[in-house]
């Protein structure tokens, strides 16, 4: 591989831009290329200056980038496995607790991954969380192909402060929700409230709002009581809006 493609486009800096004066906390991150089971698979390095995966074993990648204190996501694995292939990233999550989690939106929803996460939500549990991640995939350069990519998936993290400290513990904790805008605005989540009796969101937007529990609806509505999932693995929340728009929300756990 040329030694230029190490070189990453950080910081902003080289590009007369200050993330401050924007109001952006910005770490730098990279679409890393690693080998898993003799095919190539997208490795997304966050808070690194790895520039290249160079194609090393997906393993040796995530390695490299624990070594640095980074963090790390798995995009649209369902470009490349099928939900009843889960098992393929078990020894993957196994052995890498810098990997935080998957992505389940992609660009249009073109490698919808849902069902695989439920999949391996499912086989691990709270022994493992799984976080589920969103993004456009958007390269800057025009796809008509497979357009209508920018600014439809998304992260909303919640955060105790503006700061770079705030956003990691965000995302290694999954204080955070993932939407998908369909063919229109996904429905923002206002607040959610736990007790020792059910679990409620509160989404005014909401159209509809579905329960997951181990890839099956197991609800409807604002609220799910606890005995409604108290033998199931985990339970999480789809906020449904007009034209496919959906949020998503990390996994609960029964205790």
């Amino acid at each position: 591989m040329p030694e230029r493609l190490e070189q990453t486009s950080w910081p902003w800096a080289k590009w007369d831009v200050d993330p401050a004066e924007f109001g952006v906390v910005a770490l730098p991150g990279t679409e890393l290329r690693a080998s898993y089971h003799g095919s190539l698979h997208d490795v997304i390095g966050l808070d690194t200056d790895i520039g290249h995966g160079r194609q090393a074993s997906i393993t040796a990648l995530l390695d490299r980038i624990a070594d640095q204190d980074g963090l790390a996501i798995l995009p649209h694995p369902s470009k490349y496995n099928d939900a009843s292939d889960y098992e393929q990233y078990v020894p993957v999550f196994e052995a890498a607790d810098v990997l935080l989690g998957m992505e389940i939106f992609n660009g249009n929803d073109r490698y919808p991954s849902r069902a695989l996460w439920d999949r391996l939500l499912t086989h691990f549990g709270p022994d493992r969380p799984i976080w589920a991640f969103a993004g456009d995939d958007y390269h800057g350069r025009a796809r008509p192909q497979d357009g209508k990519r920018f600014n439809r998936s998304r992260n909303v993290l919640l955060l105790s402060t503006h700061s770079k400290a705030a956003v990691r513990e965000a995302l290694t904790t999954g204080q955070f929700y993932v939407q998908h805008n369909g063919d229109h605005h996904a429905p923002f989540i206002h607040a959610i409230d736990v007790t020792d009796d059910a679990i409620s969101v509160d989404a005014p937007d909401a159209v509809r709002i579905e329960w997951i529990a181990d890839g099956e609806v197991v609800a409807t509505g604002e609220t799910i009581p606890n005995d409604r999932f108290v033998d199931r693995t985990y339970v999480r929340a789809e906020v449904h809006g007009d034209g496919r728009a959906v949020s998503c929300t990390q996994p609960f756990y029964p205790v």
